[in-house]
């Protein structure tokens, strides 16, 4: 997936960023989760439905999200996402399918050199499980020491 432009409350441009994001990955990791919106709050309408383009437009707490995706190729789509109001995101790119993936990898692979990878590296390369859980003890820091160390193998898996 490559992003054309989008940018969000704080300004960030994606644009000319690749990324590959696995459908099934986060299909598998959403199992079980609720729904972070509460349905009854928000409004869902179908504006356009063909064969060669969706538009759906949904009000949540007050803002308006229109997103829309249109058929370019037998294997490709350009799609766009804009959220009204002060903080409003708006998102436009061109997703090409690459084909199948594993359930079980991560939902997102972006680039090893890309900045968001270069900073998060860094980040974890001074994030050490037995320091980072300095006090904790028993179950506790076993299990904080594993949420770090799940983070390290998250990230490797990520920034490919």
């Amino acid at each position: 997936m490559s992003f054309d432009k989008g940018a969000g409350g704080g300004g960030t441009s994606l644009a000319g960023r690749t990324m590959s994001v696995c459908i099934d990955a986060g299909r598998e990791m959403a199992k079980g989760l609720g729904q972070s919106a509460d349905p009854g709050r928000c409004t869902f309408r179908v504006v356009e439905d063909s064969a060669s383009r969706g538009v759906i437009e949904t009000l949540c707490d007050g803002k308006t999200t229109r997103s829309s995706i249109t058929r370019e190729g037998p294997k490709s789509f350009r799609f766009s996402t804009t959220t009204s109001g002060k903080d409003g995101l708006s998102l436009a790119g061109l997703y090409t399918y690459e084909g199948p993936c594993s359930a079980d990898g991560p939902v997102i692979l972006a680039d090893k050199n890309s900045p968001e990878c270069r900073q998060a590296k860094a980040q974890l390369a001074s994030l050490d499980p037995a320091k980072a859980c300095g006090s904790l003890t028993g179950t506790a820091r076993a299990s904080c020491e594993e949420q770090v160390r799940k983070a390290h193998r998250t990230l490797a898996a990520t920034c490919q």
